[in-house]
């Protein structure tokens, strides 16, 4: 019988130690403080038993919230399976405050008492857990963000790298162009353009500070690149005439061939030859096949017709034709540039252009 009365008092106690430490609401942590009980056989007695039984009832979900001992309702059934009364009844003051002697304030029921080894290694597992599954969380997150860092990154770097492709594309294209029709062209077409805007902003009442100061630039910079141009072009070869030996390798590099003496020189490059006198300076310029397509003189290109050639009659060049079986040649000349232009075309087409001195 006194033996009967132990192993209840142990169970009491026990059922007192896990009642304080465990949250009723935490289903998981019912769960395995259940599976611990089970599986070790922690209770001897029916009053466990009954325990056990009211800890598979909340993990079920058909407890009723009434307390342990007496059936009565519990008013915070998640903190605890007992009631006021009960609570009363069962669990003595600590020592401190009630006067209980040691061996009573072992039996005593608060903060200061100890819960069995196994019981203690479930919470602490249990605990363990949600630390470890709070940390995966946190890693994951942070790994999600890592991620989306990463492709933000490696966005703004393919976004970069396209960028510098397109302004790469963009500086060949508006060299190109320059080469081609020279600055003096395409600021005069800008400046058009800027005008036929300022009129159309005055017709229409809107702002016209922009446009006014878009035009003004525009005439400026044509007005400033044309007094670099002698010609009809930036790149009129013209503008070669009288050049040295230096200035004209400084321009177009070494020369592939070079013939001639100490008082003359040819320099020949590809679709382009220079003769050179050695106190005049350059006397001829030559292009032909292979040329730049910017070469020009007085807007007289390679490939263009021969119709471009007699219209420069129209800016008070005299022309003299010198037709033949195989070609035409013709021979410009006027007397203010001293220079004779010597232009030379097949079907129609210009082949070949000559720029000699008139000296």
């Amino acid at each position: 019988m006194a033996d009967e009365k132990e192993l209840m008092r142990k169970d009491l106690l026990l059922i007192l130690q896990i009642d304080n430490k465990l949250n009723y609401d935490d289903i998981s942590g019912v769960q395995k403080i259940y599976n611990a009980i089970v599986q070790k056989n922690m209770f001897q007695t029916n009053l466990g038993k009954r325990y056990v039984n009211k800890l598979n009832n909340i993990i079920q979900g058909s407890d009723t919230g009434n307390c342990f001992f007496c059936g009565k309702e519990v008013l915070n059934s998640g903190e605890t399976v007992i009631c006021k009364e009960c609570s009363s009844k069962y669990i003595k003051k600590p020592a401190a405050e009630s006067g209980a002697s040691d061996k009573q304030s072992v039996t005593s029921y608060g903060k200061g008492t100890e819960i069995k080894d196994e019981i203690k290694d479930e919470i602490k597992d249990e605990i363990k857990d949600k630390v470890l599954q709070n940390a995966g969380s946190l890693v994951d997150q942070t790994k999600k963000k890592v991620q989306a860092a990463d492709l933000k990154t490696q966005a703004q770097d393919m976004r970069s790298k396209k960028n510098l492709i397109i302004g790469v594309i963009a500086l060949v294209v508006i060299i190109a162009i320059i080469g081609t029709i020279g600055l003096n062209t395409i600021f005069s077409i800008a400046t058009v353009v800027s005008l036929g805007y300022l009129i159309y902003a005055c017709l229409k009442k809107k702002p016209r500070k922009k446009a006014v100061t878009v035009f003004v630039v525009c005439f400026l910079l044509t007005a400033i690149t044309g007094l670099f141009s002698t010609g009809a072009d930036s790149n009129d070869y013209a503008n070669y005439l009288g050049c040295s030996e230096k200035q004209i390798t400084k321009k177009f590099g070494e020369p592939k061939e070079v013939i001639g003496n100490d008082d003359w020189k040819m320099y020949k490059y590809m679709g382009i030859s220079f003769t050179i006198d050695s106190k005049d300076g350059a006397d001829s310029v030559s292009f032909s096949s292979g040329a730049p397509s910017s070469a020009n003189t007085q807007g007289l290109h390679l490939g263009d017709s021969a119709k471009s050639v007699t219209d420069l009659s129209k800016k008070g060049w005299d022309i003299t034709t010198k037709p033949s079986e195989s070609q035409t040649i013709y021979l410009l000349s006027k007397s203010n540039k001293g220079y004779l232009i010597k232009v030379y075309t097949e079907g129609s087409v210009i082949t070949a252009i000559d720029i000699l001195s008139d000296d």
